[in-house]
């Protein structure tokens, strides 16, 4: 699975929420390992569970890194990439490559994995393309900015296999996700 957001987004709370309902390897391209640690042990993280966490900045080479961090996925558990952009900044052929490699792991255990794909408003790379294109499913974190409010919407535009959603979620992101049914008109 693929979040995209915008990085001045809530897009965290859906990666907080991932990781408290599953077992974890949660692969860190842009934040520190102990950044990471301290927001996931906020009160926020109700019941969280254990989390792995690797800093793929310090090891050099981040897509080497992340292949070998990608090799410890928990037996049915998950795997976050937060967030993708360092890693799309190679090749092509070595990002396709890694993301086969990430595709065999999650299948062989048994497991999910979340690709947290911060956007930007330029167009996309090729590697983010890819990134879309490989993903079984592709959520998009819409955010809008008025005087007078945040609204945010969750769109589904891919879900290989299970059919992606026709309209949009209505959100309220605070501290954590909620659907926003307040202004639906039944």
């Amino acid at each position: 699975m693929v979040l995209t957001a915008d990085p001045a987004s809530q897009s965290e709370l859906f990666v907080n929420a991932f990781t408290v309902a599953h077992e974890t390897q949660y692969l860190t391209t842009v934040r520190s390992a102990d950044s990471v640690t301290r927001w996931l042990e906020e009160p926020t993280a109700e019941g969280a569970t254990s989390t792995r966490i690797l800093e793929t900045t310090k090891r050099g080479d981040a897509v080497a890194s992340a292949r070998r961090g990608i090799r410890s996925i928990p037996r049915g558990g998950a795997v976050v990439i937060d967030s993708a952009g360092p890693l799309e900044a190679v090749t092509p052929s070595r990002y396709r490559s890694l993301l086969a490699s990430l595709s065999d792991a999650v299948a062989e255990a048994d497991g999910v994995g979340l690709i947290h794909a911060l956007g930007t408003d330029g167009p996309r790379s090729r590697c983010r393309l890819l990134t879309e294109q490989v993903a079984d499913v592709v959520v998009r974190l819409e955010t809008t900015v008025t005087d007078a409010s945040v609204e945010n919407r969750l769109v589904v535009p891919k879900a290989r296999g299970i059919g992606a959603l026709d309209v949009p979620i209505k959100l309220a992101l605070t501290d954590r996700v909620v659907v926003d049914a307040s202004r639906d008109i039944a």
